[in-house]
């Protein structure tokens, strides 16, 4: 066990002591993220599991929402898809009407799991309606990736690289002017396009 993880640990038990139930939910996630960090994905789902129980008990919704995004990463990380998308599905409900980044981040999220389980079109929903949001949020960057996945859908899994070359040069027009560091991606997504194209 890790130094950072030892120490976690005794925060936890302060916090469940105190009965500190933020600072319990905050620790919890903390040691998830150590956990992860270290390959121990099981351990970490665990810790995050608990954080999910802290969050419903308090009435925590936005850390509930966190703590479920994280658990779907892990998921989808093992290969499950399903306990992935379950969480996010509660999660992206947590977010509706709230003007932050967590819903878009969730939709584009779902977006891939949904793409990496073969579901596309729901997949080019997500990236979709996740590309709006982050457009109305002024995130450029986020912005470019949704259109990327887009274009990366469109092209390859749909197999319509005329449609999907559309999303790329819109993501290659945002990046530039925007001096993104996303550029370089989108060259090569637009010259793998051209190449479909060929």
């Amino acid at each position: 066990m890790s130094t950072e993880i030892e120490a976690l640990k005794q925060e936890e038990r302060n916090f469940r002591q105190a009965g500190d139930a933020a600072g319990l939910a905050e620790c919890l996630g903390k040691q998830a993220a150590a956990l992860m960090g270290d390959g121990n994905h099981d351990e970490a789902l665990l810790k995050l599991k608990e954080q999910e129980k802290v969050c419903r008990r308090s009435g925590d919704e936005r850390g509930l929402s966190v703590s479920l995004g994280n658990q779907a990463v892990i998921s989808n990380t093992k290969g499950d898809f399903d306990a992935a998308l379950t969480a996010l599905a509660e999660s992206e409900r947590l977010c509706r009407g709230s003007n932050s980044y967590e819903l878009p981040r969730c939709l584009a999220y779902k977006g891939v799991v949904l793409r990496k389980k073969g579901e596309t079109l729901p997949a080019l929903q997500a990236f979709r309606e996740a590309t709006g949001l982050f457009a109305e949020l002024g995130a450029a960057d986020e912005v470019v990736k949704s259109l990327i996945n887009s274009a990366m859908i469109v092209a390859d899994d749909l197999g319509k690289p005329q449609d999907g070359i559309i999303f790329a040069e819109e993501a290659h027009r945002i990046a530039c002017q925007t001096n993104s560091y996303m550029a370089p991606r989108t060259e090569s997504s637009l010259a793998y396009i051209r190449s479909l194209m060929a």
